[in-house]
C-alpha cells in the first residue's frame, strides 16, 4: 500500500486504499456492524479491478 502511487496514479491509490480497508474490513465482520451492501462491494471490486489494470499494463 506504501508504493501504490507508484504503480497508479494518487487518484486510484486513494480508492485502492479506501477498498482494501472496505474489504478488509467485511472479512473481519462483528457482530455489532452493518455488513457491506452490493453498490459498496462491486465499487471495491472495481477497484480492485482497476489497480490490476495499471499494474499489469505498466510491466
Amino acid at each position: 500500500m506504501i508504493c501504490l502511487s507508484e504503480y497508479s496514479d494518487a487518484e486510484l491509490a486513494r480508492r485502492v486504499r479506501y477498498a482494501w480497508h472496505g474489504l478488509s474490513n467485511a472479512c473481519h465482520h462483528h457482530a455489532y456492524d452493518l455488513p457491506p451492501i452490493e453498490p459498496e462491494l462491486s465499487g471495491w471490486l472495481d477497484d480492485v479491478e482497476a489497480l490490476i489494470h495499471a499494474v499489469t499494463k505498466r510491466n
